[in-house]
């Protein structure tokens, strides 16, 4: 028999957890509004990704499903944020400028 679904999980930012309670048939989008929530990181400003065990975890899926590659006890979570537009912003920041000869022109 499959082991029963987690009744909760732990969340873990920047060295401080917390403890989320999970409903049976939930999604795991509820992790990601807690964590938000709990972690002051509002969707509007930061781009939030769950990991599990190395694994990315999808904010579609049941979280009884999500959650079951987690075995002794409590799954804990890692929760990584991105603040919204930093990606573009540094991949602006890291091009060349226009006085920067490029290795294309030196051969």
């Amino acid at each position: 028999a499959p082991p029963p679904p987690p009744k909760s999980a732990i969340l873990s930012f920047r060295g401080r957890s917390e403890l989320v309670s999970l409903g049976a048939d939930e999604r795991v989008d509820v992790l990601f509004e807690q964590a938000g929530r709990l972690f002051d990181l509002p969707p509007a400003r930061y781009t939030l990704r769950l990991i599990l065990k190395g694994r990315a975890v999808r904010p579609d899926a049941l979280a009884a499903e999500a959650l079951a590659a987690a075995t002794g006890g409590t799954p804990k979570l890692m929760v990584l944020a991105a603040e919204c537009g930093a990606a573009d912003a540094l991949g602006k920041a890291a091009a060349a400028g226009a006085a920067v000869p490029s290795f294309a022109a030196e051969h």
